[in-house]
């Protein structure tokens, strides 16, 4: 399912790339989810679609209404990506 989000959430216009990862602490789901955003993004255009669809596919898919999730935004740095 992390490869799953992950895909769902790089497709979103303004991310540069993003990784998910599912843990299980405590007998409670949790997601981590790093998003490398593009600097021309909007992150709050992509908070929202991140809560109203990709979170929304997990809980979904899962079956579960308890997930914790931790969201991190930054900005990419598209300068340490570009090959020498």
């Amino acid at each position: 399912m992390s490869e799953a989000v992950k895909e769902e959430v790089q497709a979103y216009h303004g991310v540069d790339h993003a990784s998910a990862h599912f843990y299980e602490a405590s007998s409670r789901p949790q997601l981590r989810l790093d998003v490398a955003l593009l600097p021309t993004a909007d992150p709050g255009a992509v908070r929202t679609r991140l809560k109203s669809e990709a979170l929304a596919h997990v809980l979904q898919a899962t079956g579960r209404k308890d997930l914790t999730s931790l969201v991190r935004l930054q900005i990419a740095d598209r300068q340490r990506r570009t090959p020498a």
